[in-house]
């Protein structure tokens, strides 16, 4: 039979009086396997809209699933050309978008995603804009921030990379407390 010799460890006696079985309770800290140390099951998106923005239909497909995967309560809507994104925006009356990824380079003669990303905050957009961009040297990442977008990610990650990469520029970008609160 077991024997309590505290509230967390308990001794089973073996029928041979030498030995004996002992059996302990431990409580230890649970460590998310993010990227952050920090956990972050506690950081949500608010549920809203997501825009994706990109020349590659595929690369729109492939992004919609990984989105639809990492943020099921939320709206995916993707555009090819930056000048409907942005109508889009100017039309979200109740500012229901709370993410724009957005691709750089979208083709000869059209607006790069960076630009794009500066004609939205000068519209006082308020939702994070993130470059999805293969240009993501350090250089082109300490532009995209002094710009005034809130991070980078790949597009070629899982749903999951995705997702704790979103709520990693979440968390890092206090400024968005009043727009998109950390829930």
């Amino acid at each position: 039979s077991l024997q309590p010799s505290s509230d967390d460890l308990f001794i089973k006696p073996s029928p041979n009086a030498n030995q004996a079985t002992i059996f302990a309770t431990l409580s230890v800290p649970l460590v998310s396997q993010s990227t952050d140390a920090t956990t972050l099951d506690t950081i949500n998106l608010p549920i809203g809209t997501i825009c994706v923005l990109d020349d590659s239909a595929f690369v729109l497909t492939m992004m919609t699933r990984k989105l639809q995967s990492a943020f099921p309560n939320h709206t995916i809507k993707v555009f090819g050309h930056p000048d409907v994104l942005y109508k889009h925006i100017l039309n979200d009356e109740d500012s229901s978008t709370v993410l724009c990824l957005l691709d750089e380079n979208l083709g000869p003669g059209i607006e790069l995603g960076s630009q794009l990303a500066v004609r939205l905050l000068r519209i006082k957009y308020e939702g994070l804009l993130v470059s999805m961009s293969a240009n993501s040297s350090p250089r082109d990442v300490a532009y995209y921030l002094q710009i005034g977008m809130h991070g980078t990610c790949e597009k070629g990650g899982t749903s999951s990379k995705i997702k704790d990469r979103i709520l990693n520029i979440l968390k890092k970008n206090r400024r968005m407390d009043k727009s998109v609160p950390l829930i």
